[in-house]
C-alpha cells in the first residue's frame, strides 16, 4: 500500500467522525459548519486517491454548506447545481461518475432547504448514492464513512422527528409528548 492511500484513508476516517457528529446536532448553523469541514477533508481524501471528479464535487459541495448559512436563495442553489453538473460533464468517466453528481445535486437541494427534516431526507438519498460510488472506486474507509454517516443521519432523523411517534422496535417503550 502506498502512503498516499494510507493518508487518504486517515482523512476519510476524520471526515467520517465529523459527519457523524454533525448529524447528531440540531443547530443548523453548527451542522452546516461541520458539513463544510467534513467536505473539505473528504475532498482531500479523494484527491489523494486520484479521483478528480469526486474531489472537485466534494470541495464544491463543502463550500455550499458555508454559503447556505447565509442564504437559501434559489439563484445560489442553481449556481451550485449547475457547477456540480458541469464538473460531472467535464470529468465524466462512465456511469460510476454519475453517482457523485446526482449525490451532489441532492446534497445541494439539502443544503439550501431551510427545513431541517427535508434536508435530512435529501441527504439520506444522496448518501446511498455515495455508498455505492465508494464501493465501486474501492475506498474502504470512505465506504465505512458513508455507511456510518448514513446510519448517524437516520438515527438523528429518528431522534428529532419520530422518537415519540414511530415504534421501530417491538419492545420500544412508549413515550408521550406532553408538549402538544
Amino acid at each position: 500500500m502506498t502512503s498516499l492511500f494510507i493518508w487518504s484513508q486517515i482523512l476519510a476516517g476524520i471526515a467520517m467522525l465529523i459527519y457523524i457528529i454533525a448529524m447528531q446536532i440540531r443547530s443548523n448553523k453548527m451542522l452546516r459548519i461541520l458539513m463544510f469541514v467534513g467536505g473539505v477533508i473528504n475532498g482531500t481524501h479523494f484527491l489523494l486517491l486520484g479521483v478528480p471528479q469526486a474531489t472537485i464535487i466534494e470541495y464544491v459541495t463543502g463550500s455550499r454548506w458555508i454559503v447556505s448559512i447565509f442564504t437559501h436563495r434559489n439563484s445560489i442553489k442553481l449556481f451550485f447545481i449547475v457547477s456540480i453538473m458541469g464538473i460531472g460533464l467535464i470529468h465524466a468517466d462512465g456511469w460510476v461518475s454519475a453517482l457523485p453528481v446526482i449525490g451532489g445535486v441532492l446534497g445541494t437541494l439539502a443544503a439550501f432547504t431551510p427545513n431541517d427534516r427535508n434536508m435530512r431526507v435529501y441527504l439520506i438519498i444522496a448518501l446511498i448514492l455515495w455508498v455505492v460510488h465508494n464501493i465501486l472506486v474501492f475506498s474502504p474507509i470512505a465506504i465505512a464513512s458513508s455507511l456510518f454517516f448514513l446510519i448517524s443521519m437516520m438515527i438523528g432523523y429518528e431522534r428529532f422527528y419520530h422518537h415519540n411517534h414511530v415504534h421501530i422496535y417491538p419492545y420500544q417503550p412508549v413515550h408521550f409528548n406532553t408538549k402538544k
